[in-house]
């Protein structure tokens, strides 16, 4: 029983590292909020969001119709209304609460775009569907994507987040979050499935009258190791995007050769760091060769294998859609999340055979002995000849690791490689379209393929820990039974192959409803 509770502990591990299919941050955004107050209430907020260049580049892509070089509110219409649209299903990212009671918003209003100095800045105001009195107490608000998809940060300016005008001088904002008990491990695991894990700040108000005591500054949020290792991966990976932007910059004005390397150096980091997050790609990966028996090396194979599709779909996208079709960036994240829809259903398709092929593997001994243990009519029933104390032992015991991990094959590890590759990162997309917008499309995919090795890496270590996990198991069954070894090797096989399938299934589901957020 404790060596099954092993393996369980070891897929949740697996499952740990894989958060939504969304939970690396692709879109890094600078907020200043405006916390709204109207005869004697709090009534809302108003917004005013700058992306990040990558995204910025992404976005306008397209979308000056009249080739003036400039993007003004009529041509970004269209593109605001689709964001607006969107962010109404992810409650505009803006959790208002009082007391502890999440509050409801309404419909956003006064909403466009604004390009200026190479940033896109989303203005809107979303008010409360129910105003606030002044004299309320326990009103708090944050700003945060718990997916992650999105990375939040507070605009470098004096004061980004701030009460309007009209409040009384008595009201301030403080910032922190509520004090919480240190988290389990399992919790932290848990809640990673669900992408709950918050790391942003939250806002609280404090009206008091003036004279009055002033207001406490709210004690920072308690982060268990899961957590700091994600917020620290993350605020890298951010130290990387920005520096990508430069070194695309710098091809320009630099020496080509040291810029080249800069270039590489950045994009190697930013590959490692994008997939050391939680995210699918690699929870896949693990899970099957878990199921498929694989060794460390087929492991790593796969690994590459896996990140150089995921490079080349990038790369084909990008080329067709908008080097060669003059596509919009709308156009291009529509493609985007059809080929997720498509690579999720391939994920489910290989866990389903997955799950087939252990299934007779496991029966193939008993097959075998039912068939042919009439020794002396194994000829009539075109059976090889072998021994029958070597049949019977084949029918006594579980499948040996041997057994389980079979033949390499290419085509199975094609497969897997094609159906999580085949959607392109949204990261890889990002930067190409950036680099032709520089006139450096060569740069784009050069750094394209050298994320794809950083990603290589690291997804290959996850995976080898795998395999180790799976071995040391079953070498701790085997001291004690062979039976129990093999049982372990059933057990890691049958608990891989149907995490491939529920994610893919799981995931598949939820692109088909789906709204992409921007």
């Amino acid at each position: 029983m404790r060596l099954l509770q092993s393996v369980a502990i070891g897929l949740l591990a697996i499952v740990a590292i894989c958060a939504p299919a969304r939970a690396h941050p692709h879109v890094w955004i600078a907020i200043e909020t405006t916390l709204l107050h109207e005869g004697g209430a709090f009534t809302g907020f108003r917004h005013k969001w700058s992306f990040d260049e990558f995204y910025t580049a992404m976005a306008i892509e397209g979308l000056d119709r009249n080739k003036d070089g400039k993007y003004d509110r009529e041509e970004l219409a269209e593109l605001a209304k689709v964001n607006v649209d969107a962010l109404k299903d992810f409650a505009f990212f803006t959790f208002p609460a009082l007391a502890g009671q999440a509050l409801k918003l309404g419909e956003a209003r006064d909403y466009w775009l604004e390009h200026k100095d190479g940033i896109l800045s989303l203005h809107f105001t979303v008010p409360l569907a129910s105003p606030v009195l002044m004299e309320a107490r326990g009103l708090t608000f944050s700003v945060q994507d718990p997916s992650y998809f999105i990375a939040f940060d507070l605009a470098k300016t004096g004061q980004p987040v701030r009460i309007g005008s009209g409040a009384p001088k008595g009201c301030t904002l403080k910032s922190g979050a509520p004090e919480q008990r240190e988290p389990s491990a399992l919790g932290e695991a848990l809640s990673a499935l669900g992408g709950v894990v918050t790391l942003n700040r939250i806002f609280a108000v404090e009206c008091v009258p003036e004279g009055g005591a002033a207001a406490v500054a709210l004690a920072e949020p308690a982060t268990g190791p899961i957590q700091r290792m994600w917020l620290w991966a993350m605020e890298k990976q951010g130290e990387a995007h920005v520096a990508l932007t430069q070194a695309v910059r710098r091809l320009r004005s630099a020496d080509p050769l040291d810029a080249m390397f800069w270039l590489a150096a950045i994009s190697f980091v930013y590959g490692v760091l994008h997939a050391a997050g939680p995210g699918h790609g690699k929870a896949v990966i693990s899970a099957y060769v878990l199921a498929d028996g694989r060794t460390v090396r087929r492991g790593v194979a796969l690994s590459f294998l896996a990140a150089g599709v995921q490079a080349l779909s990038a790369v084909v996208l990008v080329a067709i859609l908008v080097v060669l079709l003059r596509s919009t960036g709308l156009q291009t994240k529509a493609m985007e999340r059809w080929l997720e829809t498509a690579s999720w259903a391939l994920v489910a398709l290989i866990g389903a055979w997955l799950l087939y092929y252990q299934l007779r593997t496991a029966l193939a001994p008993a097959h075998a002995h039912g068939a042919g243990h009439d020794h002396h009519g194994h000829h009539r029933h075109g059976h090889h000849h072998h021994h029958h104390d070597a049949a019977c032992e084949a029918c006594a015991h579980l499948p040996s690791p041997s057994q389980l991990q079979g033949d390499w094959s290419w085509r199975r590890a094609l497969s897997l490689a094609f159906a999580v590759g085949i959607r392109p990162c949204t990261g890889a997309i990002l930067v190409l379209i950036f680099a032709i917008g520089q006139g450096l499309w060569w740069a784009g995919v050069f750094s394209t393929f050298v994320m794809a090795l950083g990603t290589a890496i690291t997804v290959s270590v996850l995976a080898a820990l795998a395999v180790g996990f799976r071995e040391a198991t079953t070498r701790i069954a085997g001291r004690g039974s062979s039976k129990w070894a093999g049982r372990v090797q059933l057990a890691a096989g049958f608990g891989g192959a149907a995490l491939v399938m529920i994610l893919g299934a799981a995931f598949f589901v939820g692109s088909l409803s789906s709204v992409q957020p921007l």
